[in-house]
């Protein structure tokens, strides 16, 4: 394969599944000879979060440890588990990542299609509300955690049309610019950016203006890329080109796009060094 590493993003959805997430993610990891490492989550889609609180917390503190070598974080995805970016959970969240050896939190930020017919479609009950998706809500807990590295997964991306009651209209993309421009622990990714069918087309379009502003505001060096298109097999690599076209487009160099693609991933996630 030429892909060098992998990360895997692992958040527990509002159904029930035949199997734990953290241990099924972190067992693929730990068995990847390097290859692949994961971040670890939780569930927080639970009615009554006072009674669930302390075995949650447990699950999400037990995988943040040094005994999990391949887990380098924490994963949220908001939307997708009806949790809003202010509240309890959160600062429980945001607590146990700054008390851990493990301080990255991976927030996805930005709708989601499963806030459409997608959802109705497989029965996945989402939530695509300003206070699941806005970046700005962060700001406080970036602020009192400048010791907690914040990955806004997406970029505020939008992957719902124009007619739906969720479309921002990417005002959330430029709300996620400002951040990593202004905040030093504050990074992004151009995942599923370029998701696409299997003829080219753009699931999501808007990819390109997103990565061409990134360049105008001068934060490059506070993207990386994640592939996050496994739709249908052997995407990952027409995504790719897609994503790194929209680069020379939008003027990125040639250390930009290469930093964007090995480098601040590793930088980031504190990836160790892979032996040659």
């Amino acid at each position: 394969s030429n892909v060098s590493i992998g990360l895997l993003y692992n958040p527990y959805p509002k159904v029930q599944l035949p199997y734990d997430v953290n241990t099924y993610v972190t067992s693929i990891a730990a068995s990847s000879k390097g290859k692949v490492y994961a971040l670890a989550s939780l569930n927080t889609t639970h009615d009554d979060w006072e009674s669930n609180r302390e075995f949650e917390m447990n699950r999400l503190k037990s995988f943040l440890t040094e005994e999990h070598k391949s887990v380098l974080g924490a994963k949220l995805a908001p939307p997708h588990t009806c949790l809003p970016l202010q509240g309890p959970v959160m600062d429980d969240v945001v607590e146990a990542v700054h008390q851990s050896s493990k301080k990255l939190l991976a927030i996805h930020i930005g709708t989601t299609p499963f806030c459409g017919p997608l959802g109705k479609q497989f029965n996945v009950e989402c939530n695509c509300s300003e206070d699941h998706v806005n970046p700005a809500l962060l700001i406080p807990k970036i602020e009192s955690y400048p010791d907690v590295t914040f990955c806004l997964l997406h970029s505020g991306h939008e992957f719902l049309p124009e007619d739906s009651p969720y479309y921002y209209d990417f005002k959330f993309s430029d709300e996620c610019i400002a951040m990593a421009k202004a905040y030093p622990n504050v990074y992004l990714s151009i995942s599923a950016l370029f998701a696409q069918s299997p003829d080219g087309t753009l699931k999501y379009p808007g990819g390109a203006e997103i990565v061409k502003k990134m360049k105008e505001q001068g934060v490059t060096h506070k993207v990386f890329w994640g592939s996050d298109a496994s739709y249908f097999q052997g995407q990952i690599r027409p995504v790719l080109m897609t994503a790194i076209k929209a680069m020379v487009d939008g003027g990125w160099t040639k250390e930009e796009r290469v930093w964007t693609l090995r480098g601040c991933a590793r930088h980031v996630f504190k990836i160790p060094a892979t032996e040659q």
